[in-house]
């Protein structure tokens, strides 16, 4: 059996697939309920059930894509087993993809560029991901994105295991500070 993890979701959600046929499906809605994220996946790995890790690393949440990448690298390391990474934009063929960065923004893929753009600015387009509907009129057309099992199945076999991960946040942190320059900041007004 495979695990497929989306963290794209507003619930990180497992899924538990023989290839192409949905066994088991497990969200996880709360923030608080995130931390028993690599207990539980790495309990199914004990029982045995699990083959590959099949995972949407980019582009995601800040919070979201640092737990999963964390969770997955240590397994990675510690349990030896085969995980296979891939970008949301991959997924989707035929449209334009797209996924909400905040209420004003998207982050999509157009002529081949991963861009962050105004929704105000998006040009018309069939587009498919995560986002309001809302924001889509006239020419801009909004298809939500569902999973297809035997798409990804199809996507993940093909695949090569990965040796290292690391996430891509849908935008980068507004970290503004570095604990360095926090530190120096604090040793001059002491002074």
């Amino acid at each position: 059996m495979n695990l497929y993890i989306n963290p794209l979701l507003p619930d990180i959600t497992l899924t538990f697939l023989d290839w192409t046929e949905v066994k088991k499906i497990i969200s996880i809605p709360k923030w608080d309920d995130f931390e028993s994220l690599p207990e539980m996946i790495t309990q199914e790995i004990k029982n045995g059930e699990i083959e590959e890790i099949w995972v949407i690393l980019w582009p995601g949440l800040f919070t979201r894509m640092r737990i999963v990448t964390l969770t997955l690298g240590s397994l990675l390391f510690s349990k030896k087993i085969i995980i296979k990474g891939v970008h949301f934009f991959d997924i989707i063929s035929g449209w334009i993809p797209l996924i909400q960065a905040n209420t004003d923004e998207y982050r999509a893929l157009l002529k081949n560029e991963d861009i962050i753009i105004k929704k105000n600015e998006l040009p018309d387009g069939i587009y498919a991901g995560y986002g309001d509907k809302n924001d889509f009129t006239d020419e801009k057309v909004f298809v939500e994105y569902k999973e297809n099992w035997w798409k990804i199945s199809t996507i993940f076999q093909r695949l090569s295991p990965l040796t290292e991960i690391s996430p891509i946040y849908i935008k980068s942190p507004h970290i503004t500070w570095s604990k360095k320059n926090m530190f120096l900041s604090s040793k001059k007004t002491k002074k």
